[in-house]
């Protein structure tokens, strides 16, 4: 169905962001991770690709707010 294709996709662009964060070690906008913002960004990414609703949905969840968070720190130490 188109929602499973369109939760698929969200899935998907989750999982390549934090996959590519995590492997490169740097943020686009707030430049070089640590170690632990790396491992996190591993867990969530890994998560987000489970077809289990129960992984996947927190995960993701997750993922836009760790995103959403470090926006918004950027932002604010300018």
């Amino acid at each position: 169905t188109w929602s499973e294709l369109a939760g698929t996709v969200i899935r998907l662009i989750a999982a390549i962001w934090m996959f590519a964060a995590c492997f490169a070690g740097v943020d686009p906008v707030t430049g070089r991770l640590s170690m632990v913002q790396r491992f996190i960004r591993f867990i969530l990414g890994a998560g987000a690709l489970w077809s289990i609703t129960m992984i996947w949905l927190p995960s993701i969840l997750l993922a836009f707010l760790v995103i959403l968070i470090e926006r918004v720190r950027s932002v604010r130490s300018i």
